[in-house]
């Protein structure tokens, strides 16, 4: 994500919205997630 639109709060949003569907709106009842940090 571009420099500009970091510390927003924008993936965040994202990530919730997309979790919250897809346990409320598919047959999805796990959720695996991994998380790269890159200098």
């Amino acid at each position: 994500m571009s420099k500009k639109y970091r510390n927003k709060g924008y993936t965040t949003q994202a990530v919730e919205g997309l979790v919250k569907y897809l346990f409320e709106n598919t047959d999805v009842q796990q959720l695996n997630a991994v998380f790269f940090h890159v200098i």
